[in-house]
């Protein structure tokens, strides 16, 4: 096989893995407009194609996960969110925050610090501890004024929300995490 059929056949590799990377990114909103368009220049796509593509991964709401084992917190935040634009996904138990990571793709995880088995300061600290879930944020919910404390602590939450809290209180730490 000469050279250049070679060099053709690796070009081709390349763009079938990118053509997969673009679709999976797509899906889990997790790329870049400016890495799409960069690559997508490099690989000859159509500068139509690019735009469709880059307004698609900018127009996906952001994934907002809620763990909390109080079914009307969960409820009262799901409306909250919803209403401003982003995608809510929940569960009451601590103990399948990372199947729904896994399946959920969330781009944030806004947590109860009490739940009942393993508590959120747990959770957390396996989330910020785990290499491939380390970068996600997490905002931990709770009533109690030491949670402060846990800011502190290694695998600590990107920040806190206290209970009761003010629907602008959580709109904009919401909007911080996912911008940061």
């Amino acid at each position: 096989m000469s050279n250049v059929i070679k060099v053709i056949n690796c070009v081709l590799k390349s763009a079938l893995l990118f053509r997969k990377y673009i679709h999976h990114s797509i899906k889990t909103s997790k790329l870049s407009s400016y890495i799409l368009i960069f690559f997508a220049n490099g690989m000859g796509f159509a500068s139509s194609h690019i735009a469709a593509i880059v307004k698609k991964v900018k127009t996906m709401p952001k994934k907002i996960l809620i763990v909390d084992d109080n079914t009307l917190m969960i409820e009262v935040m799901t409306y909250i969110l919803i209403n401003n634009g982003y995608e809510v996904s929940a569960t009451t138990t601590g103990s399948d925050v990372f199947e729904h990571i896994k399946n959920d793709h969330p781009d944030l995880i806004i947590l109860d610090a009490i739940l009942p088995g393993i508590n959120g300061r747990e959770i957390c600290q396996l989330i910020k501890l785990n290499k491939t879930t380390r970068n996600l944020p997490v905002i931990i919910c709770s009533g109690d004024d030491s949670i402060d404390e846990s800011l502190k602590q290694k695998g600590a939450p990107d920040d806190i929300l206290h209970k009761p809290f003010d629907i602008n209180c959580l709109i904009k730490k919401v909007e911080y995490q996912l911008a940061a």
